[in-house]
């Protein structure tokens, strides 16, 4: 190929890219919440009590091809096993988006915890080595997205791995654009509002049974501040727009 037609292929796919939409499966999924503590890394994945966007019932009107893809997802798409240990020493990952790619995510981040093992003997916890894994995680997305003999996932991952003394736990969120360093975050159904409350709470303190606590107050709608509580009623349409979300189940 001439390296004129190798640049305007490249373009192309650079603008697909820009103008792509957030995946609509993870932007559907049960949310998926995520904080460093004092402590360690707490990972909650929540499950709805009544699956409506899975429902079979199609009595009620579904608003453009995206709704009524997700409604014909299958019924196992939404249990709540989606947090899974990666290696020896800690690490875990919350998948959020489909699950069976979740689990694909899931093991693919063993798949390269092992193969250090191998290469190196028993990591430690460090950020060296959770830095290692998420960015081969990243990578693995990567490619996955751009190749045209495998399709790209269909999930974000939560990825959790242990810290020293002094630093407990790393926090990173994990997708085919790359990999970032967090202190908390949720992804998923309604993670837009969750996120703009995370932004104003401070776990550093916290243990994990108290940051447990917060965070599940905070997914029930028992954490708002006066603040988002105001600013809540003032966006009561757009709130309604966004879907009315997930609701927490033991």
């Amino acid at each position: 190929r001439s390296l004129a037609s190798t640049l305007n292929t490249n373009k192309q796919k650079g603008e697909d890219f820009r103008g792509a939409s957030p995946n609509m499966f993870v932007s559907h999924a049960p949310i998926v919440v995520a904080a460093v503590c004092a402590d360690g890394v707490v990972l909650i994945a929540t499950h709805p009590p009544s699956p409506d966007i899975m429902s079979d019932d199609d009595g009620g009107s579904t608003e453009g091809d995206e709704e009524e893809t997700v409604r014909s997802l299958p019924s196992d798409y939404i249990g709540p096993l989606r947090i899974h240990p990666i290696d020896s020493v800690g690490s875990a990952i919350a998948t959020c988006g489909w699950k069976a790619d979740g689990e694909l995510l899931a093991k693919k981040c063993r798949t390269l915890a092992a193969a250090e093992l191998d290469r190196l003997g028993s990591p430690s916890p460090s950020f060296e080595y959770g830095n290692l894994l998420v960015r081969e995680t990243a990578f693995w997305l990567a490619q996955r997205e751009v190749s045209a003999a495998r399709r790209g996932l269909s999930c974000v991952g939560l990825i959790a791995t242990a810290g020293s003394a002094s630093t407990p736990g790393f926090l990173w969120l994990v997708d085919a654009t790359g990999h970032y360093q967090v202190r908390a975050c949720s992804v998923g159904k309604s993670a837009k509002e969750v996120n703009q409350r995370l932004r104003k709470l401070d776990f550093s303190t916290d243990s994990c049974d108290t940051c447990v606590e917060k965070l599940l107050e905070l997914l029930t709608g028992q954490g708002e501040s006066e603040d988002d509580s105001s600013e809540k009623d003032e966006n009561d349409g757009d709130d309604e727009a966004a879907g009315d979300g997930w609701k927490l189940a033991a």
